[in-house]
C-alpha cells in the first residue's frame, strides 16, 4: 500500500514530527526531480504516520472544543489576559481540572463552572452575564448596612439635602459642607460653581461610600479641582505577553490641576463598596492632596476591565492593565484609610438605637477640631 502525501503538508509539521523529513528530504523526495510526491512508505514508517495523524487530530479537537465550550474559552481568555493571579495566589491550572468535565449545555453546570473560576478571584471587575437574567461575579465579603442620610446629617445642622443630579450637597453647622458623590459615570463640569452658595470655610466632607466607580476620565476631571500643578498620580502596567507575569515597566500617569480648594480641610469617607475608579479617587486624594480618609478600607478594583463575548453569546469582563498608586503600591486590594472607623454588624446595631453614624460623626468632629 502506498499513501501519497504532499511535500508542502509534510514540511508544515512542527518539531518533533518533521525531524524525519528534514533528515531524508533531499535524498528521498528529490532524487527524482520530475516527481514532487513520494510514497509515505519510502519516507515514513507507518508508526510515524500514525503518530502524526493522532497528534494533528488531537490538536484540532482541542481547538474546536475550546472555541465551542464557553467554560474552556473563558478559562483560556483569563489565562492569557488576567493580571492578578500571582498577587492573589490563585492556582489557575487546578481550577481548569475542576471545570473541564462540566457539561456546558446544562445551564446549572455552566453556572457552576463560572463560579468555580470567578469566586476565588475576589475581583468584582471579573464577571459573566446574560443581560439581567444571569450575572456572576465575586460575592461580597461584607454586608451592606442601610442608613438614613438626612436624619444622620440633621444631627449636624443640615436642614435639607439638595440633589444636583450627580451629587448631593448639604450645609452643616460650623461652616462645613457635606457632598455625596454617588458615582463617576457622568461628568460634573460645574462642580466648583455648585458649591459657591455654600459656606465651607472649615472644611468639606466628600462621601464616596457605596460609589462603585465609573469612568476614569470623569474621576480625574473631578480630582483636578483638588490637585496643585502637575503631578504623577498613578502608575500603570500593560500586559505584553500570555504569561501571568508578562507586563511592561511602570508607566506614569500624570495630570495637572487647579486647586480650587487650597487651604480647605477635606475629609473623605470610604467603605468596602468604594470600588474601581472611586477606589482610584481615594488613593489619589490620599497621596496627592492633604485630604484625610476616614472609614473602612475601600473594596479595590485596581485595573481596567475589558469586555468580550463567549461562544454561547454571554458577555464577560476581565481585569486588565493594573494600576498602582504614586508610591507603586497595587490598588487591587483597596486603599487603607488614615482613620479606620468600622461600620459592621455591631456598629450598625448601635446606630439603629442612637442614630449616630460613627463614620460621619468622626469626619465631622475631625473638621470641627481642626477649626479649633
Amino acid at each position: 500500500m502506498q499513501l501519497l502525501i504532499p511535500v508542502s503538508w509534510l514540511l508544515s509539521l512542527k518539531k518533533p514530527y518533521n525531524f524525519y523529513i528534514e533528515k531524508n528530504i533531499e535524498e528521498a523526495l528529490f532524487s527524482n526531480k520530475k516527481n514532487r510526491v513520494s510514497s509515505c512508505s519510502s519516507i515514513f514508517p507507518m508508526k510515524y504516520l500514525l503518530t502524526i495523524f493522532i497528534f494533528v487530530s488531537t490538536i484540532s479537537c482541542v481547538k474546536v472544543e475550546v472555541e465551542e465550550n464557553p467554560l474552556l474559552f473563558f478559562w483560556e481568555e483569563m489565562d492569557k489576559k488576567y493580571v492578578y493571579f500571582e498577587e492573589k495566589k490563585v492556582d489557575w491550572d487546578s481550577i481548569k481540572i475542576e471545570i473541564q468535565f462540566l457539561v456546558p449545555n446544562i445551564e446549572e453546570e455552566l453556572i457552576t463552572g463560572f463560579e468555580k473560576m470567578i469566586y476565588p478571584l475576589n475581583d468584582r471587575h471579573v464577571s459573566v452575564n446574560l443581560g439581567e437574567d444571569i450575572y456572576i461575579t465575586s460575592p461580597s465579603k461584607e454586608k451592606y448596612f442601610h442608613y438614613n442620610l438626612l436624619a444622620d446629617l440633621s444631627r449636624y445642622g443640615a436642614k435639607e439635602i439638595i440633589d444636583f443630579d450627580r451629587i448631593d450637597c448639604a450645609q452643616l453647622d460650623n461652616r462645613i459642607v457635606y457632598i455625596r458623590l454617588y458615582s463617576f459615570k457622568y461628568y460634573i463640569p460645574d462642580f466648583y460653581s455648585i458649591l459657591k452658595p455654600y459656606n465651607y470655610d472649615n472644611g468639606l466632607i466628600l462621601d464616596i461610600r457605596n460609589n462603585a466607580g465609573g469612568k476614569e476620565s470623569v474621576m480625574l476631571d473631578l480630582a483636578a479641582n483638588f490637585i496643585t500643578g502637575k503631578q504623577t498620580v498613578f502608575y500603570k502596567k500593560n500586559k505584553n505577553g500570555y504569561g501571568h507575569n508578562d507586563f511592561t515597566d511602570y508607566k506614569a500617569i500624570e495630570m495637572e490641576g487647579i486647586n480650587r480648594f487650597s487651604g480647605i480641610d477635606i475629609v473623605i469617607i470610604t467603605d468596602y463598596w468604594t470600588y474601581s475608579s472611586a477606589n482610584l479617587f481615594a488613593s489619589l486624594m490620599q497621596n496627592c492632596t492633604s485630604a484625610i480618609l476616614v472609614g473602612n478600607n475601600t473594596g479595590g478594583g485596581g485595573a481596567n476591565p475589558t469586555d468580550g463575548i463567549l461562544p454561547n453569546g454571554w458577555n464577560y469582563s476581565i481585569s486588565q492593565n493594573p494600576y498602582f498608586d504614586s508610591n507603586h503600591k497595587s490598588l487591587e486590594l483597596g486603599v487603607e484609610p488614615d482613620y479606620k472607623i468600622a461600620f459592621g454588624e455591631e456598629e450598625y446595631q448601635k446606630y439603629t438605637k442612637t442614630q449616630i453614624h460613627p463614620q460621619l460623626e468622626f469626619a465631622y468632629h475631625l473638621l470641627v477640631n481642626n477649626e479649633n
